[in-house]
């Protein structure tokens, strides 16, 4: 007859058997890590396409009203505050379902800066405003524009309340590629009103190949490539990186830095002219909210004291700590601001969501090729793409 200290070890586990269940436990834990951070970028890259297929409807409906054609990428209009005029997004807002009603646009319409000395009527309506359809839920970008910077002291003095600055989208409107993918050279494809690339000048290669041009609106049959293969607005939802610095050097890159989400271009290139620099639109004057794509997905990081062509960007933050064994680098003044070609590039790892012309949303990889990639935000390259 068995007694209680033997049925006692037998309930119990063996010493093998205790190895065999750390074992399993390790091989679950090992299988379910992955899986559980693959389900967590999905989850995070889901909010953020929920946003630009919000931005497809949004222009579907914007084109219904305007005989098929999308807005103006960014536009060129003399106001009292300036001659910046407004951007895309004061187009098409009112036309997001989640956000649209809840201001009247008109003025904004008007001027797309807030830093001149008359006051913008407008202010006090766009000041602080987020728009839900602006921001990758993901993105650890500041929301808003700091308002000593953006707004006029006339402008913050003219509030009822302390200033909060202008919404800072996630989203970028496609103006074309650089070079342009019908082959012509850069240098020799300043074209007249309707032209192409301006040329390289200090913010970069300017496009006029794509969905959002400056200063023209685009019909939906000039995507002769075919709608479901032109990209028309991607992602710029994460930091520009200088990982010389300890802790690396962050650089907010967006083309809407620092003026805001509403601002579009400073000059009406109506008539580019290859010898006047910074004349009429020749390449210098900068477009707020669109972006030539003249580099990769995700390219973003940095040398400060080698940026990019057409990448123009101040350092966000303190100082950084240097270290120990290497001399202190000058960091390069750049005009604030953005460049003509800061791109896309994503908070989600591995690639960025993109909106086609027909409204559908895809995850590009940043290791597609950028021939390819030139020639997906190119409107009528005649050529279809891989995907």
């Amino acid at each position: 007859m068995s007694t209680a200290d033997d049925r006692c070890r037998r309930a119990g586990f063996t010493v093998l058997e205790a190895i065999v269940a750390v074992v399993v436990s390790v091989i679950v834990v090992i299988v379910a890590i992955p899986l559980l951070y693959r389900g967590t970028q999905a989850l995070r890259r889901s909010g953020c396409a929920y946003n630009l297929r919000a931005l497809g409807q949004a222009l579907d409906a914007y084109q219904t009203a305007h005989s098929g054609a999308f807005p103006c990428g960014a536009r060129y209009q003399m106001s009292p505050e300036s001659p910046w005029g407004p951007s895309w997004w004061t187009e098409l807002l009112p036309y997001v379902a989640q956000d649209g009603g809840k201001m009247h646009w008109e003025q904004v319409r008007c001027s797309g800066d807030f830093g001149g000395e008359e006051v913008n009527p407008n202010l006090k309506l766009v000041d602080g405003l987020l728009p839900t359809v602006m921001r990758c839920p993901a993105s650890s970008l500041p929301p808003l524009s700091d308002p000593n910077k953006t707004y006029s002291q006339a402008n913050r003095d003219s509030l009822d309340h302390p200033a909060k600055g202008v919404a800072l989208p996630d989203y970028v409107a496609l103006a074309g590629s650089a070079p342009d993918m019908m082959n012509i050279r850069p240098d020799q494809s300043v074209i007249g009103p309707h032209g192409r690339n301006t040329r390289d000048g200090p913010w970069g290669i300017l496009s006029g190949s794509g969905a959002f041009p400056p200063n023209q609106a685009m019909r939906h049959a000039s995507l002769r490539d075919g709608v479901g293969n032109v990209i028309i607005v991607g992602e710029q939802s994460t930091w520009g990186i200088d990982p010389y610095y300890n802790p690396p050097l962050q650089y907010d890159l967006r083309s809407s830095f620092p003026d805001g989400g509403y601002k579009g271009a400073g000059g009406n290139y109506g008539g580019l002219n290859p010898e006047a620099e910074g004349i009429n639109g020749s390449g210098d004057d900068r477009c707020f909210n669109i972006t030539t794509v003249r580099y990769a997905i995700n390219a973003v990081t940095l040398d400060a004291e080698k940026l990019p062509k057409g990448i123009v960007a101040n350092p966000i933050g303190p100082p950084p700590r240097l270290p120990r064994d290497k001399k202190p680098k000058n960091i390069p003044q750049h005009p604030t601001g953005p460049g003509h070609n800061h791109g896309i590039f994503s908070v989600h790892v591995g690639g960025a969501n993109v909106l086609f012309g027909d409204g559908h949303v895809e995850f590009k990889s940043e290791q597609m090729d950028l021939p390819t990639l030139q020639m997906l935000v190119t409107r009528d390259d005649g050529h279809v793409a891989k995907k």
